[in-house]
């Protein structure tokens, strides 16, 4: 049985470097590409970005930290994009200037992090390995081991180790930063919360659920009780939440919680934002199973018009949504409706990550289940030999 794929939004701030300067036009202009970013207005954020990093060297000179503060932007927007080899080249450009500024400070761990963490977006996880231990060594040598910058960097590898099922490895990590923020902030704040999510999330996938959902829940309720019911990292608390029920089958206790998780999105950041699609996405998801078909369907195309719209036609959450709206098709023996939508999802995702990840055999082994529903054996078995050799040549490397 083809699975659905549950899309996480992210929202990622874009930076705002204070500078030892007066106003000019490259801090005015940064403030347009906050207010972009923040609107979901990616290519129009991302080219007035451009125009800051020119009018930074003009303005400050080429060796100035402003200069890299406006490759970080670059980088973070091309990211969210989906444009992950631009997005690397502009990271490594503000990590070199920094570098050769400071040698060492937050600013280059930070630079290290956003590789670490573009490098976990795009699967490469033995660079992000590599990045997320350098920030977070550099953290520990500049702020000592109990400062919440160093918290942040120990949650960012628990994350990249619980999305390799490396439990062991990330539950430890998550502990200390839930110590560190406890101890710097008190027992509720929001970044207590954040670390008591990722520990619930390492739980979950070990099937340890009654460890799990109490702390999913404690995780909500601090966020509403500091940030108010209508705060995005709220609606982020009712999504982790919700997906945990998904994943048990308990559709009737997700539904409402992505209900809210999108309402709360359409409120703060508008109808056609991004992360509001994510959220339609992930509710259609709901509908799907519980055979709400006409409704999820309405949900799914209404997050690929945004993300079409928002995020180019070659982005990888519309490869997700595309899928899913194949899944749909399938459960209800719409085969050919769904062939087209399954393979344009996976030539998506060839181009934006490579021949060998995971969406990629995801994809595949739902592409390989579709063909033999619709009676093509060969074509199935010609796929399914496909994701053997990928897997085979994975481990290789590994």
């Amino acid at each position: 049985m083809t699975m659905t794929r549950m899309i996480v939004a992210a929202m990622l701030l874009v930076a705002s470097v204070a500078v030892h300067a007066q106003q000019g036009k490259w801090q005015q202009l940064n403030k347009v590409v906050t207010t972009l970013y923040s609107q979901g207005n990616y290519p129009k954020a991302l080219s007035v970005a451009k125009t800051a990093l020119s009018v930074a060297k003009d303005e400050l000179g080429k060796k100035h930290p402003a200069v890299a503060s406006a490759h970080t932007n670059i980088g973070l927007i091309h990211k969210s994009l989906g444009q992950y080899s631009e997005s690397e080249a502009a990271f490594k450009r503000a990590l070199s200037l920094r570098k050769q500024l400071y040698d060492e400070n937050r600013d280059v761990a930070n630079s290290l992090a956003n590789l670490s963490s573009l490098y976990r977006t795009m699967g490469r996880y033995k660079r992000a390995e590599k990045f997320g231990k350098r920030s977070l060594k550099m953290r520990e040598k500049l702020f000592g081991p109990d400062n919440p910058s160093v918290a942040i960097a120990l949650d960012s590898l628990a994350a990249l180790y619980n999305e390799q099922s490396r439990f062991k490895k990330a539950e430890p990590l998550s502990l200390r930063a839930l110590q560190i923020y406890r101890k710097a902030y008190g027992p509720e704040h929001a970044e207590v919360a954040s670390s008591m999510n990722s520990l619930a999330v390492a739980y979950e996938a070990q099937g340890l659920h009654d460890q799990a959902e109490p702390m999913f829940r404690r995780a909500l309720d601090i966020r509403q009780k500091v940030l108010g019911k209508n705060h995005l990292s709220v609606a982020a608390s009712q999504s982790n939440l919700a997906f945990f029920y998904f994943s048990q089958e308990r559709y009737d206790m997700a539904e409402p919680l992505f209900r809210k998780a999108l309402q709360t999105r359409k409120k703060a950041l508008g109808r056609n934002h991004p992360d509001v699609a994510t959220a339609m996405s992930n509710l259609a998801s709901v509908y799907r199973k519980q055979g709400k078909y006409r409704k999820a369907e309405s949900q799914y195309k209404s997050a690929l018009r945004i993300q079409e719209k928002k995020l180019g036609k070659s982005h990888p959450s519309v490869a997700i949504t595309l899928h899913n709206l194949g899944v749909l098709y399938v459960d209800q023996g719409k085969h050919k409706r769904a062939e087209p939508l399954f393979e344009r999802s996976l030539a998506i995702f060839e181009s934006s990550f490579g021949p060998q990840h995971d969406e990629i055999t995801s994809t595949l082994e739902g592409m390989a289940d579709l063909y033999r529903e619709m009676g093509k054996e060969k074509a199935a078995q010609e796929v399914e030999l496909r994701v053997s050799r990928i897997l085979e040549e994975r481990k290789a490397k590994n």
